[in-house]
C-alpha cells in the first residue's frame, strides 16, 4: 500500500511539474507527458517503472523525432538493473541505426561496456576504439582509455595497451584508476625489458600507502624487486625482496621472492646471507621447478670462495637430479673444475671426455678441452697439455687463456722460443692482458734461459715500474739483480736489491738479497754494511744462507774481536747446521781459533781435533794439524 502512494506522489509531481530531456516542442502533450515522467522516474532511479514508461513510449510513438534518445535511456535503463544482454541490444540499435545521435559516444561507450561486461573484448575495443578516436570531449573517455589499456594488457599486446594507457594518464585521474594504471604501464615496461621506465611506475605505486591494500600490489612488489635485480641496483632489490617476505610470507610467489633475495644478497656482498637463503628454499621448495637453479648458484657462490667441496655437492646435485636442466652442461664443468682444485685430476679427466660426448653444450666443450690441459698440466705433462690449449686459440672468447697457457707448456718444457713467441703474439693482440705482470715473468726467464739479457732485463723492468702484484714485482726485482751480478754491475745490483729490501720486507726473497748484499760490501771490505746486510740474510729458511751468513757475521765479529759475538754466530752454526759442510767445520776451526785467541787452549785443542776427525778437506786437515802441532810445541816450551 505505501509503494502505490508513493508512485501516486510521483506521477502527480511530474504532471505539474514536467521536466524536459531535449524533447522536440512540436511533441503532443501526451507523449511529452509520458517521456516526461519515464525521464523523471529515471533520473529518481525507478528504474522497473522508467522502463516500462520508455518501452511503452517506443511501442506509441516509434516515429517520434526523440526516439533516439529513448532507445538510449532505456538501454541505460536495462544496464542499470543488470540487464546486461537486454542493454546490449538497445545500444547497438541506437548506434547502428541512428548515426545522427547527438550523444553517439555515450552510446557507443555503453555498447562497449555491455559487451565487455558478457566476455566479447573483440567487439568491446571495436566500439570503444570508435568513442576515443572520434569522440575526444566524452565523458567517458578515461573509462574508455581504462578498459582498452586493461584488455590490450590481458592479450599481451603492449604497444596499444601503452598508448591507451599514456592516453588515459594524460587525463586528470586519481585514486585507483592512476594506480592500476601504473601497474599495468610497469608491468607492460617489464615485459618488454624497459626496466627503468617499469622502476618508475611501480616504486610511485609501491611508495603509495594507498597502493598496499590493492589486490596487485603484492605483484607489483615483486616486478620492482626482480626490475631492480635486473638493473644491477641489488641493495634495493635485497629491500624489496625482504619486504615482501615480511608482508605475504605464504604468498604463492614466495619462492620466487627467496630465489630473487639470495641472488641479491649475494651481489650486495652478503654471501653468507645468500646461502642461508637457499638453504631455506632447499627444505622449503623441494619440488620447486627453480630448485636446479638454485643449487647451481649455491655451487657457483662456493665455487668463488674457493670451498670445493660444498660446491662439488652442489653441483652434484643437478648432474645427478636434472639432466634435462639448461644448467646440466655448466654444472659438469664446474664439478671438472671442482675436482681439478682439490686435485682429483683423475676424476677431471672423466667429467671433461663426458662433456666432450654431449650432443650440444658447445661452450661447456671448449672448457673441458682447457679442464683435460689444465689436467695435463699440473701433472706436468705439458705435452700432452699443449694439443688442449692449441684447440682453444681460435675461438676468439678463449684464444687469450689458450696462448697464455701454451707459453708456459713450453716455458717449462724447456721450449724458450716458442714460448717467446706466443708471449709477443699475446702481447700484441692483448696489451690489457689481466695476468701481464707474470707473462712479463715468464718472458723475462725465457729470455735469460736464451741468454738474451737485454729483452729479460726489459720484461724485468716492465714489471718493476708498474709495482702491481707484489709477488712478481720481488722475483723481477730479485732477477733482475741476478743479471747484474753476471754482468759485474755491481751499482745496480745495490740498488734493485736495497729496494726489494727497503720495498718488501716481508717478501722471502728479501733476506736472499741480503745475503747477496752481504756478500759484495764483505768482498769491497765494508764489514759495517755487510754485518747489516748478512744479519737481515738469517731471516730466511734457506739452510745454506743460514750457515753461511752465520759464518760471516761470526768471521766480522771475530776480526772486530768481539769474540762473545763471533763465538755465538759460530755456536749457531754448530749447533743447528752440522750438514751444511764446509760451514760447519769452518765455524769449528773458528771456535777453536777464538778459545785460543782467549787462551784456553785445552778447549781450543778439543775444537780442532773435532774438525779433524770430522773434515774430509784435506787442505783444512792440514792447515788443522799445523795447528795443533804449534800448540803442541808451545805447551812443550812452557
Amino acid at each position: 500500500m505505501p509503494s502505490k502512494i508513493i508512485l501516486l506522489l510521483f506521477l502527480l509531481f511530474f504532471l505539474q511539474y514536467p521536466i524536459q530531456w531535449g524533447i522536440a516542442s512540436a511533441a503532443s502533450p501526451s507523449r511529452e507527458r509520458l517521456l516526461t515522467i519515464a525521464i523523471g522516474a529515471f533520473n529518481d532511479k525507478f528504474y522497473s517503472f522508467a522502463e516500462n514508461q520508455f518501452e511503452k513510449y517506443i511501442e506509441s510513438y516509434p516515429h517520434s523525432p526523440n526516439i533516439d534518445r529513448v532507445y538510449y535511456l532505456l538501454g541505460r535503463t536495462y544496464y542499470l538493473q543488470g540487464k546486461v544482454l537486454e542493454a546490449k541490444g538497445v545500444f547497438q540499435k541506437v548506434v547502428h541505426e541512428f548515426p545522427s545521435f547527438e550523444h553517439m559516444g555515450n552510446a557507443l561507450f555503453w555498447l562497449g561496456r555491455t559487451w565487455l561486461e558478457l566476455g566479447n573484448q573483440e567487439e568491446a575495443v571495436k566500439y570503444y576504439r570508435r568513442l576515443v578516436f572520434r569522440h575526444h570531449e566524452n565523458e567517458h573517455l578515461s573509462e574508455a582509455y581504462f578498459d582498452l589499456g586493461n584488455i590490450y594488457v590481458q592479450w599481451k599486446r603492449f604497444v596499444e595497451a601503452e598508448y591507451y594507457l599514456r592516453e588515459l594518464m594524460s587525463h586528470p585521474i586519481g585514486g585507483d584508476t592512476l594506480t592500476q594504471a601504473q601497474y599495468w604501464l610497469g608491468l607492460i615496461f617489464f615485459n618488454e625489458g624497459r626496466y627503468r621506465e617499469a622502476e618508475k611506475q611501480l616504486d610511485k605505486l609501491v611508495g603509495n600507502p594507498a597502493s598496499s591494500q590493492k589486490s596487485f600490489f603484492r605483484e607489483a612488489l615483486f616486478l620492482l624487486a626482480e626490475i631492480r635485480l635486473r638493473l644491477s641496483r641489488y641493495e634495493k632489490a635485497r629491500q624489496a625482496y625482504l619486504t615482501f617476505t615480511r608482508l605475504f610470507p605464504k604468498d604463492t610467489l614466495y619462492a620466487d621472492v627467496l630465489f630473487g633475495l639470495g641472488w641479491s644478497q649475494y651481489q650486495s656482498g652478503d654471501a653468507g646471507g645468500a646461502i642461508q637463503t637457499y638453504l631455506q628454499f632447499k627444505k622449503r621448495f623441494s619440488d620447486s621447478k627453480l630448485l636446479p637453479e638454485v643449487r647451481f648458484r649455491m655451487g657457483e657462490i662456493y665455487l668463488q670462495q674457493e670451498d670445493y667441496t660444498k660446491a662439488l655437492e652442489e653441483f652434484k646435485g643437478v648432474v645427478q637430479n636434472f639432466s634435462q636442466n639448461p644448467r646440466f652442461g655448466q654444472s659438469l664443468l664446474h664439478m671438472g673444475w671442482c675436482y681439478l682444485n682439490v686435485g682429483e685430476f683423475e676424476e677431471a679427466a672423466k667429467i671433461s671426455h663426458k662433456i666432450l660426448k654431449l650432443p650440444a653444450h658447445e661452450r661447456e666443450k671448449y672448457l673441458s678441452q682447457l679442464i683435460l690441459g689444465e689436467v695435463y698440466f699440473h701433472e706436468n705433462r705439458y705435452s700432452e697439455a699443449l694439443p688442449y690449449y692449441f684447440n682453444l686459440i681460435n675461438i676468439p672468447e678463449y684464444r687469450e687463456n689458450g696462448l697464455f697457457k701454451m707459453a708456459k707448456c713450453y716455458f717449462y718444457e724447456g721450449k724458450f722460443k716458442d714460448a717467446l713467441t706466443n708471449i709477443e703474439i699475446l702481447i700484441l693482440e692483448y696489451p690489457d692482458f689481466k695476468n701481464m705482470q707474470e707473462l712479463l715473468f715468464i718472458r723475462g726467464e725465457a729470455s735469460s734461459k736464451l741468454e738474451n739479457f737485454d729483452l729479460a732485463i726489459q720484461s724485468y723492468q716492465q714489471i718493476t715500474k708498474a709495482n702491481k702484484t707484489r709477488k712478481w714485482t720481488t722475483h723481477a726485482l730479485f732477477n733482475l739483480g741476478k743479471i747484474y751480478i753476471l754482468r759485474r754491475d755491481l751499482e745496480k745490483v745495490k740498488e734493485v736489491f736495497h729496494r726489494l729490501i727497503e720495498d718488501f720486507p716481508n717478501s722471502p726473497l728479501s733476506p736472499l738479497a741480503a745475503f747477496r748484499l752481504g756478500t759484495i760490501y764483505f768482498n769491497e771490505g765494508n764489514e759495517e754494511k755487510a754485518l747489516d746486510a748478512y744479519t737481515l740474510a738469517l731471516n730466511t729458511d734457506d739452510k745454506r744462507v743460514l750457515a753461511e751468513s752465520y759464518f760471516r757475521c761470526g768471521e766480522i765479529y771475530f776480526k772486530q774481536a768481539n769474540y762473545s759475538k763471533a763465538m755465538e754466530n759460530f755456536r749457531a752454526i754448530e749447533g743447528n747446521f752440522k750438514a751444511q759442510t764446509p760451514w760447519y767445520e769452518l765455524a769449528q776451526f773458528e771456535v777453536g781459533n777464538i778459545q785460543r785467541q782467549l787462551g784456553k787452549i785445552t778447549q781450543a785443542k778439543a775444537a780442532y781435533k773435532k774438525v779433524l776427525k770430522d773434515s774430509k778437506d784435506p787442505e783444512l786437515k792440514g792447515i788443522i794439524q799445523k795447528m795443533l802441532d804449534e800448540l803442541e810445541m808451545e805447551g812443550s816450551r812452557q
